[in-house]
């Protein structure tokens, strides 16, 4: 709520009051005429309160173009300049963000473009993953066979007995087979790692879909879309390795390919 500010008592006022005054106290002022005297600075009787009133009024326009100028948000006071040299850097380091932020849009696209059909980041992910289920079921065939061969080795080792030839041979065939056991432990190793790999992937892939959230697809509409890795050579085609198992053709299509 604004604060109303208490009415200035005009010096003109303050005389007129005087003036009261006097005439409740019976002094003898002089008869005021019919029309006051412009002040001629011949001292007459109106010129002292008439150039007063006039000070008045004058005071009284500095204050209504004073509050004028306040209500319009006008001040006096001197507007903050800025350096030439000052505003040229600023201008230098605000084109150098922009070039950095359109750099940084750009290569996101290439990374993962709103607008693709295939997401580059997931797809390793989901190599990753099969990775790690390949090599868990490469590892459980290895330790049952390893388990079967032992179990044969116990076998053969009650059939012949003590026999100097084959005893040693048998023994040799199980401590093998223990170390190949003992080697599949990479297997926790490789998943546990890869495992933290797809975790850390996750995470930029989580952080890129907010950048884009954050500018909108749209802003990635007249960007191209990533192209996809020509094969220059027959055998590069090797490095792709198998199809994942969402990608693979079951047994169904096959069958509906030979009718």
């Amino acid at each position: 709520m604004a604060v109303q500010r208490p009415r200035r008592v005009f010096a003109i006022e303050r005389t007129m009051q005087r003036q009261a005054a006097a005439q409740e106290l019976g002094l003898a002022l002089p008869a005021p005429s019919a029309e006051p005297n412009v002040p001629t600075g011949n001292g007459g009787p109106d010129s002292g309160l008439i150039g007063q009133l006039l000070i008045e009024v004058k005071e009284l326009r500095r204050e209504l173009a004073a509050l004028k100028s306040e209500k319009n948000g006008e001040s006096d006071a001197p507007r903050p300049t800025i350096d030439p040299d000052e505003s040229q850097l600023l201008r230098i380091e605000i084109a150098g963000m922009i070039r950095s932020l359109a750099m940084a849009k750009r290569e996101i696209a290439e990374i993962k473009h709103p607008m693709a059909d295939e997401d580059r980041v997931q797809r390793a992910t989901f190599e990753l993953d099969a990775i790690v289920g390949a090599t868990e079921r490469a590892t459980h065939r290895i330790l049952d066979a390893s388990e079967r061969i032992n179990i044969n080795c116990d076998k053969v080792f009650s059939l012949i007995g003590d026999d100097e030839m084959l005893s040693p041979l048998i023994n040799n065939i199980a401590t093998e087979v223990f170390t190949i056991i003992e080697a599949c432990n990479f297997q926790d190793i490789t998943g546990q790692r890869i495992y933290r790999v797809v975790k850390t992937l996750e995470f930029i892939e989580d952080r890129i879909k907010k950048i884009i959230e954050t500018w909108g697809v749209s802003a990635f509409a007249d960007l191209p879309l990533p192209q996809t890795d020509v094969v220059v050579h027959t055998t590069d085609a090797l490095v792709d390795g198998p199809q994942l198992e969402s990608a693979a053709l079951s047994q169904a299509d096959i069958d509906a390919l030979f009718g």
